[in-house]
């Protein structure tokens, strides 16, 4: 009889499992199929571009609030926004294929101060360093020092830092940096591929700005 019962009881939670998992399938289903026109329409345009765009949150959105943001338009409004997305990211990639000059604001000789240097590779969006510089014989030079880099997003199309990586050459004048970026191309609406997006700063120069 104990036999039995152990069986019994183990025949039970199993069923309490299975069960368990069906009902969490069922959820993540029901959720997958909210913008499932929109994947499919995305799918077909990225088929026609030649992009690999995903829907995928923007800083500051949850996903709830991103499906909310695409439900709230038709098919074809959809298309119209991915389209002039598109059209938005061609311009950026000119203007990044223009030569860039780099404006120096020199500092004063106030020693271990934090800088910010703005990478402002489109006039309106920005990668940053924050970094402590000294004076040596005159001359303004890298402590060795970055306390943070990342990215500024006010319009789209535009890069979103993920990570960076910041090479102080040896006489620590310059710094080289890498920031592996996300391409946004509009709110919500990310490229699948990653990106690097480099610069250099001078120590003591101030940002670097675009020829427009």
């Amino acid at each position: 009889m104990k036999k039995i019962k152990k069986i019994t009881v183990v025949m039970t939670l199993i069923a309490g499992i299975l069960l368990f998992q069906n009902t969490k399938v069922f959820a993540s289903d029901v959720t997958s199929t909210e913008l499932a026109i929109y994947e499919e329409k995305l799918a077909q345009l990225n088929e026609e571009l030649g992009t690999d765009y995903k829907l995928q949150p923007s800083t500051g959105f949850s996903y709830d609030e991103m499906v909310e943001y695409f439900t709230n338009m038709t098919i074809d409004e959809f298309e119209t926004y991915i389209r002039n997305a598109y059209l938005q990211e061609q311009a950026l990639n000119e203007k990044m294929e223009n030569p860039l000059q780099e404006i120096i604001e020199q500092n004063s000789n106030t020693r271990s101060t934090l800088n910010t240097q703005y990478y402002c590779y489109d006039g309106k969006n920005m990668l940053y360093m924050k970094a402590y510089t000294t004076t040596v014989s005159g001359t303004t030079v890298y402590t060795g020092d970055v306390l943070s880099t990342g990215s500024i997003i006010n319009e789209y199309p535009a890069y979103d830092s993920t990570s960076c990586t910041v090479v102080i050459s040896s006489t620590m004048r310059t710094a080289e940096c890498s920031w592996i970026c996300v391409k946004y191309v509009s709110a919500n609406v990310a490229s699948g591929t990653y990106y690097v997006v480099s610069c250099t700063f001078t120590a003591g120069g101030g940002n670097i700005y675009p020829i427009l």
